[in-house]
Parts: structure tokens; C-alpha cells; sequence
């Protein structure tokens, strides 16, 4: 007698731990759809703000698609990035040409204008790629022309940029903490 309770105890006692681990790992699940919802959300977010950018500027731009962005930032973190484990490229720069901070100054034709003076031979009217980084694991990376950049990054918030040649042989840049840098290839 005194067995069969002892494995009907177990019995509960086992129904009663099933039952708690699912009820955690169903918890754990709505936290999980939950943050993967909300991270969809910024991205729909920031598709949004960028094309509302272009539309406001009159602006020509092509969004690049997964097997391109692939190819656009293995090419960046080759030729201008030391480690690809700096979740920030800018924290693992090589080949730095130039380097500044802004003072209060918030004019986003700066940049254009610091690449032209670093790199003489560039034309306004080049087609650049320019990558869009909102720290939410996913890059915007868009082809648009130099001049054009401004435009748009006046009319987006909340992201760092940073700007390559089409050929990989420069990286400009501008950091959330108002700090412009200029990479180039060394052959």
C-alpha cells in the first residue's frame, strides 16, 4: 500500500513539474514572439522614414537587396574593417586618412564636403554607397549619389552612416557622437 502512494506522489509530483515547465516555456515563447515583433516593427519603422526621405527630397536611390548588402559589407570589412567581431565599424577602422569631431555643428553637407576635401578626385554627381546603420543588427544600404546624401540624412534620425565608394576604395563615415572619419585603401 505504502508503494502504490509513494508512485502516485511521484506521479503528481511529475504532472506538477510538467505542467510548471510548460507553463514557463509558453511564458518564454509570448517573450520571444513578442521581441521579434518589435524588432520587425523598427524595421517596417525605418523602411518608412527612408522612403518618406526620398520622397520629400525628390531623391533617386536604389535599396540594395540581401545577396547585395552581403557582398557591399564583406567588401567594406575586408578592405577597411580590422575585425568583423566591432558590432560599430568605426571602433575597428584601419587605414585612417583623416578624423574629426563636430563642435555643435549639425550640418549634414559637412560630410560631402570633408570627403571632397580628403579625396580631391571624387565628383558630387558619383554614385556612392551609403549605409545606414539604426544598432538594429540590420544595415540599410542604399546607392545614391554623393550629392544627394545630405538630403536624405537630413530628413532620417537615430542612425549612424557611413559611405563607400563603389569600388571599395574609400569609407567615410559619421558616428552618433558627431565624429567624421575617412578610411582609404592602402594597396
Amino acid at each position: 500500500m505504502q508503494y502504490d502512494k509513494t508512485i502516485l506522489l511521484l506521479l503528481i509530483m511529475k504532472v506538477s513539474c510538467i505542467h510548471h515547465a510548460s507553463q514557463f516555456w509558453i511564458k518564454f515563447l509570448a517573450i520571444v514572439i513578442n521581441l521579434v515583433k518589435a524588432f520587425m516593427s523598427n524595421i517596417v519603422e525605418y523602411q518608412k522614414m527612408i522612403l518618406d526621405a526620398k520622397n520629400e527630397c525628390g531623391i533617386i536611390f536604389f535599396e540594395k537587396t540581401n545577396e547585395e548588402k552581403t557582398y557591399v559589407i564583406d567588401s567594406i570589412a575586408k578592405n577597411f574593417i580590422i575585425s568583423k567581431e566591432y558590432r560599430y565599424w568605426w571602433h575597428g577602422l584601419k587605414n585612417i586618412v583623416s578624423r574629426l569631431t563636430l563642435e555643435n555643428q549639425k550640418d549634414n553637407e559637412f560630410i560631402v564636403k570633408f570627403i571632397k576635401q580628403n579625396l580631391v578626385s571624387i565628383q558630387f554627381s558619383e554614385f556612392v554607397f551609403l549605409i545606414l546603420d539604426f544598432s538594429i543588427e540590420q544595415l540599410f544600404i542604399l546607392q545614391i549619389k554623393l550629392q544627394d546624401v545630405p538630403k536624405l540624412i537630413d530628413n532620417i534620425w537615430g542612425c549612424e552612416f557611413y559611405i563607400s565608394s563603389i569600388k571599395f576604395e574609400w569609407l567615410a563615415g559619421q558616428t552618433k557622437h558627431d565624429e567624421v572619419f575617412i578610411s582609404r585603401l592602402t594597396v
